[in-house]
């Protein structure tokens, strides 16, 4: 129940995002996000009734739909094309090369949830810095068609499901998980 209103939340605050997104705003849109990132990281050692659990479930899926949506809304206009790949290419392979260092994996939820804190602050910190210097463009057909959304919608949930079997697959094979 916990991950699945988790999911829901996410799923509403990409929604939520997307919808009323507008640039002028989409740095306080991403300091909220990730407000409540570490809000709920902050909260969830401590957290001991069922009603807490669920509400900071509810907090990190609604902060991390909202904060990744309008990071990516926000991304180009930062930017630009020429180092946009650079960069959601070196913060992805970064943030997954630390999450996996086993000192942080294999830390306990605490010291997690700590990091999780520190991670969002961070983001905060540097939300506050992010000043979108391009001129948004309009990109003819291609990427924005109904038929292209739909294709790298199709394309980031097989990344997506990829990832989660792999990490399923990797903690739930004995031999996988001690050779880590």
């Amino acid at each position: 129940a916990l991950l699945a209103g988790m999911g829901v939340a996410g799923a509403a605050g990409s929604v939520v995002a997307a919808r009323f997104f507008v640039a002028a705003q989409g740095r306080r849109w991403l300091m909220i996000g990730l407000g409540l990132c570490a809000g709920a990281a902050a909260w969830a050692p401590g957290a001991s009734s069922r009603a807490e659990l669920h509400a900071v479930a509810l907090m990190t899926g609604f902060g991390t739909g909202s904060a990744t949506v309008t990071l990516a809304a926000l991304l180009r206009r930062a930017i630009g094309d020429a180092g946009l790949g650079r960069v959601i290419g070196a913060g992805t392979g970064l943030a997954y090369a630390f999450c996996n260092l086993p000192g942080i994996f294999d830390a306990g939820a605490a010291m997690q949830a700590g990091m999780a804190v520190v991670a969002a602050l961070a983001g905060l910190a540097a939300a506050v810095a992010l000043v979108p210097r391009v001129s948004a463009q309009a990109v003819p057909n291609g990427d924005y068609t109904p038929v292209g959304v739909a294709w790298w919608t199709v394309i980031f949930t097989a990344l997506v499901g990829f990832d989660s079997a792999a990490f399923y697959f990797i903690q739930h094979v004995p031999e996988l998980r001690d050779a880590w």
